[in-house]
Order: C-alpha cells, then sequence, then structure tokens
C-alpha cells in the first residue's frame, strides 16, 4: 500500500457522498429533503476541508520541492484550484443552506452550482489518483530522498574536518 492510500480512500467517500447528495438534488423533493441535503452538504464539506489539509501538509509539502520544475509547478496550479474549491464550500454554511433550500428557485440555483462544483471534483480527484498520487508515492517510498541527497552530495564539495588545537573540529 503506498503513502496515498488513505487519500485514495478519502476520494472514494466523498464521490460516495457526492452520489448521494446528487440524488436527493435530483429526487425534485427538496422542501421534503432539505434537511437530510442540507446535514449531507455539511458533512461533504467538512470532510473536504480535513481531506484538502491533509494533502496540503502531506503531499503538496514534499511535492513543491519536487527536483523537476514542471512537477512543482503543476502540484502548485492544483493546489490553488483546490483551494479556490474550498473557498467555494466555505460559503455553504448551515443558514445559507436552510435559506436556499426553503426556497425552490435558490434550492435550483443551489443545485446547479454545486452539481458543477461536484463534476470539477470528480475530475480533479481522478487527476490526482493518476499523476499526483504517484509522484507522491514515489517521494514517500525513499527513492526521492535517495536522489535528492546523491543530488546534494554531487553538488557539495567534501570538506576537510580537522581536530584543531584543544581538541575542538574545525574546517579546512
Amino acid at each position: 500500500m503506498g503513502a496515498t492510500s488513505g487519500f485514495r480512500q478519502q476520494h472514494r467517500e466523498l464521490l460516495e457522498l457526492v452520489g448521494e447528495i446528487a440524488a436527493l438534488f435530483d429526487a425534485g423533493r427538496l422542501v421534503h429533503e432539505s434537511t437530510q441535503l442540507r446535514l449531507k452538504l455539511s458533512t461533504w464539506v467538512r470532510k473536504f476541508r480535513v481531506h484538502l489539509t491533509l494533502e496540503d501538509r502531506l503531499v503538496y509539502s514534499r511535492l513543491l520541492h519536487h527536483p523537476d520544475l514542471a512537477v512543482r509547478s503543476k502540484a502548485s496550479e492544483h493546489q490553488r484550484e483546490m483551494r479556490t474549491l474550498r473557498e467555494h464550500f466555505a460559503q455553504y454554511t448551515p443558514a445559507r443552506l436552510v435559506r436556499d433550500l426553503s426556497d425552490d428557485i435558490a434550492s435550483s440555483q443551489l443545485a446547479g452550482e454545486t452539481k458543477r462544483r461536484f463534476e470539477l471534483i470528480t475530475t480533479k480527484f481522478a487527476w490526482e489518483e493518476s499523476e499526483l498520487y504517484e509522484l507522491a508515492d514515489e517521494i514517500t517510498s525513499g527513492t526521492w530522498a535517495l536522489a535528492q541527497a546523491t543530488a546534494q552530495e554531487d553538488e557539495d564539495p567534501p570538506s576537510e574536518v580537522a581536530i584543531g588545537h584543544g581538541g575542538k573540529r574545525t574546517r579546512d
């Protein structure tokens, strides 16, 4: 199992919840199902926020220091896009959901907006799993750390360490 298996599991759970939420939106009974829909959306937003926080700390913190500029650039761009999505979903407050889901026009707009964002997230998750996580797994396997250490050795000339007067170490 790779280091990203937990993130892949989170994707499956989030996408399963997306399906449940989409089914509630599609049911056409938003007024009758609004409490259930509001609770599921709130749960999804919390899980998504935690997922992105963990990705920032454990995946992006490594990829943003990758030796390949293209990898760093793509990771940085993707991280910005996901943060933008997090900011959009931060607007899904309980008060807003109660208000929007109690009005036919607002609930229709919320449904369209949410479905578009879910489609984008589904695409982003697929890219993460096929591209980003493969790189992250390679890095956490030790291959990347070894390559970094070797590259550092190649760049730094060896320095002589000598024992100076009084037994202290000095560099020549």
